[in-house]
């Protein structure tokens, strides 16, 4: 950062957050489709297997299954929640897509072209605000994910290790 000129060190700090926040959100989406292929490919390996195997099984054996089966189907369903567009909720500002959109061309183009320097800098900060709470939900999200995927994983191994016996 430039640290000879305050203004332009501030600036240069407020793109520095939109930029990272952008990167972990991108991250956050990228980490959630990988566990949701391989969450939904659990569960068509699960549902082949278990119509050919299912009279075999105990009764122990086909309650872990079905404990594993619902941790698998709330992994995914938190990772597609991960995935899924988190729009902020408000309709101020001049980066939100929304806000751009409700505004129309004219009006927005007017908006852009009668905001001063600081009115912009400003957009810029509560943006990265709203950035930080989509951020936050997808990795609340993401975590809900990773730890079903855990149970979806101790879950198959038991099931598996108690059939095999």
């Amino acid at each position: 950062m430039n640290s000879e000129n305050p203004e332009i060190a501030h600036e240069e700090f407020v793109m520095l957050t939109h930029d990272h926040l952008n990167k972990y959100i991108k991250l956050a989406n990228q980490k959630a489709s990988i566990l949701l292929t391989a969450q939904l490919a659990f569960l068509g390996l699960v549902g082949g297997s278990l119509t050919k195997i299912w009279q075999q099984t105990s009764q122990g054996t086909k309650f872990i299954i079905i404990l594993t089966v619902i941790s698998t189907v709330l992994a995914t369903f938190f990772a597609a929640r991960t995935i899924y567009p988190n729009t902020p909720k408000t309709k101020q500002g001049l980066i939100l897509w929304d806000s751009i959109v409700d505004k129309g061309k004219n009006r927005y183009r007017e908006a852009v072209e009668e905001s001063s320097r600081e009115d912009l800098h400003k957009e810029l900060l509560d943006e990265n605000f709203q950035l930080s709470k989509v951020a936050k939900s997808k990795y609340t999200q993401l975590r809900r994910s990773i730890l079903a995927t855990g149970g979806m994983v101790i879950g198959a191994i038991l099931s598996g290790v108690i059939w095999l016996i």
